[in-house]
């Protein structure tokens, strides 16, 4: 059984506003005053909630092919920068090489929404000089980072290989020690053309009282790692 997951994102202020600013920033069309769109092949929905909160918990690793390091760096300008209605970013781990990839930096922006850029050095050897290559979109995917001191990420990867595909998430237990953990703001939402898919799945993440009545806001639910879903 495979249910796709896309991310929906809380923010304080109005998320047309962000919906542009993504779109610019990542060149991913979008229509006028829409609050939807589709990054590195990811589906993400903004909304307005004051109320949920972000932390870097989860992030979204942005995945560049060797050879396209201008078009990480102009992408990490631009979600550092902000523009006229976002303020800027805040590096959490510098632009820079480490020894997991030629050049990676870890950033909140300035909606708070935490973004790992890199250079995926395991897409082969060398640069391609390919120009469709270079100008190829980056894939985007959610990574999941347990800060407690119970270790979760292998446990919570074994389920979720199974529901969405090893391709289509990351996950790790933090070997450092931190003052967050799963917030609440950003929310990982099932979908699938089968409804007993959709139910076969918030069974095996534990979730329960997930349904959402029409014309009622989505209901958001941690699962049994901690991890929030909704519908």
């Amino acid at each position: 059984m495979t249910v796709s997951i896309s991310a929906v994102i809380a923010l304080n202020d109005d998320p047309r506003a962000a919906a542009r600013f993504y779109a610019e920033g990542f060149h991913s069309n979008i229509k006028p005053n829409s609050t939807t769109l589709t990054i590195g092949g990811m589906d993400f929905e903004l909304i307005e909630n004051g109320n949920r909160r972000l932390t870097p918990a989860v992030s979204f690793m942005v995945r560049f092919a060797p050879g396209q390091e201008n078009q990480l760096r102009s992408l990490w300008e631009h979600l550092m920068a902000g523009d006229e209605t976002i303020s800027g970013g805040a590096a959490l781990m510098p632009l820079t090489s480490y020894d997991f990839s030629p050049l990676f930096g870890w950033l909140v922006d300035g909606n708070g929404v935490n973004w790992q850029l890199m250079i995926n050095s395991l897409t082969s050897g060398a640069a391609s000089t390919d120009s469709a290559a270079k100008t190829a979109n980056p894939a985007v995917i959610p990574y999941f980072m347990w800060t407690g001191d119970e270790p979760q990420a292998a446990a919570a990867t074994e389920v979720y290989n199974q529901l969405f595909g090893s391709e289509n998430f990351m996950t790790l237990d933090s070997p450092g020690m931190h003052n967050f953990t799963f917030g609440d703001g950003v929310a990982m939402r099932l979908s699938s053309d089968s409804a007993e898919e959709v139910e076969s799945a918030c069974q095996a993440l534990g979730l329960t009282g997930a349904e959402v009545a029409e014309g009622t806001e989505a209901v958001v639910k941690p699962d049994r790692f901690g991890v929030y879903w909704t519908l």
